[in-house]
This record gives structure tokens, sequence and C-alpha cells, in this order.
């Protein structure tokens, strides 16, 4: 009888440890959208006066799943390459920055956006790509028809979003390159 209502205990605190931690996990505590802002400027990783002086683009694209994803485009001169840049895990779009600047002096367009649950964008939960990975189908569809026919589509991902496009890149063969840093 002991040995049971051991065995029993073990098993009530490994169901609630899981509870928990899942909880953290899939709800992570995202750092506010003009908090990223700040942060970039603050370790030198992004210049405001150069993204003031930028043409940008901000656009809310729907999620398969029913809410908005926010969006910033950096058109390059009626450019046919364009790189979507997917952040990484409680972050915002403004953790792609420092990635704009360089495709952007490649002569690429440039597409960021928050992943669901983050910055601007819609979306409860955080799946670590299983439904971002959608998302970022939505994002590759406005580019096209942003851009036209013959597009070179890439996509650049940090951490979280390196998975999330490594997870796309296996469902569209049509993408032209991947750097998942």
């Amino acid at each position: 009888m002991i040995f049971v209502m051991i065995v029993l205990s073990v098993f009530a605190f490994l169901l609630l440890a899981g509870f928990v931690f899942s909880s953290k996990v899939i709800k992570p505590n995202c750092v506010p959208y003009e908090e990223t802002y700040r942060m970039e400027i603050d370790k030198g990783r992004f210049d405001p006066v150069w993204y003031d002086k930028l043409k940008k683009e901000e656009h809310w694209i729907d999620s398969p799943y029913g809410y908005k994803l926010h969006a910033i485009y950096l058109p390059c001169d009626a450019s046919k390459k364009t790189v979507i840049i997917c952040h990484g895990i409680t972050y915002s779009l403004f953790g792609s920055m420092k990635y704009a600047r360089i495709f952007l002096d490649l002569g690429f367009n440039v597409m960021t956006y928050d992943h669901r649950n983050h910055g601007k964008s819609g979306g409860k939960d955080t799946t670590f790509g299983h439904y971002e990975k959608y998302d970022l189908k939505a994002v590759k569809e406005w580019v096209l028809k942003r851009t036209g026919e013959g597009t070179i589509v890439g996509l650049h991902g940090e951490s979280m979003g390196a998975a999330i496009a490594l997870q796309y890149l296996a469902m569209d063969e049509n993408i032209s390159f991947c750097i998942a840093d």
C-alpha cells in the first residue's frame, strides 16, 4: 500500500510539473514590442536614424488561423529578390533589423514580421513552428503578390525563427535559399 501511495505521489508531482512547464513553453513571457526596439538600439544592433530614412510599409497579413500578423516590408528599388526574416522566441521583428541592412545592401527586398503571440501579431500561444510555418506561408504568398512572378524568395531565421524557416523549407520547394542561424 505504501508503494502504491509513493508511485501515485510521484506520478501526481510529475503531472503537475509537466503542466506548469508546458504552459511556460507555449505561453512564453514575450518582450513588449516597444521594448525590443529600445533593446536593439541599446545593444548597438539597430540604428534608428538609418531605419527612419528607409522606405517602409507596415502591413497586417491574415493568418490561416484567424488572427493578423504584423509585418514591415522594406522595398529595394523594384528588386525581384526578397528575403523573409524570422525572429527568435519572445522577441519581435526588430530583432530582424540587424540582418535587414545586409540584405538591402545586397539588393533584396526585406520582409520582417512578428510571429504569432509575439510583437503586435495575434495568436494566443507559441508552437515553435507547428503553426508558425503556415503563417510563414501566408507571408510568402503576400510577398509574391507584392513582387510578382519570377521573384527569388529566401528565408533567414534566428533561433526559433530558424526552426520555423526550416520547417517551412520542407514544405516549399520554391524557396531559393535558407539561412538558419
